[in-house]
């Protein structure tokens, strides 16, 4: 575990600010994307050795119109290249 977590720490030293390019109009608010997120995170995490995968757990739609959703990252670590 303690191998897994310098990984995530190294590639985390790596990443920098993302930014906010999407915007929710109805609430009036602007957000970093799963892929804007992903576009800065992942690279990093692949030079550390680390994959990870993500799963949808659930949706739900509430009744302000919100959907919420779980997801699920299941998180590998190549310990030859991490």
């Amino acid at each position: 575990m303690k191998v897994v977590l310098q990984a995530l720490i190294n590639a985390a030293k790596e990443v920098s600010y993302v930014q906010k390019k999407g915007y929710n109009d109805f609430q009036k608010y602007s957000y970093a994307t799963e892929a804007d997120v992903l576009e800065v995170v992942r690279p990093a995490l692949l030079n550390h050795g680390v994959m990870m995968i993500p799963t949808v757990e659930s949706v739900m739609h509430d009744e302000n119109g919100s959907t919420h959703i779980t997801v699920r990252y299941d998180i590998y670590h190549d310990i030859v290249t991490g």
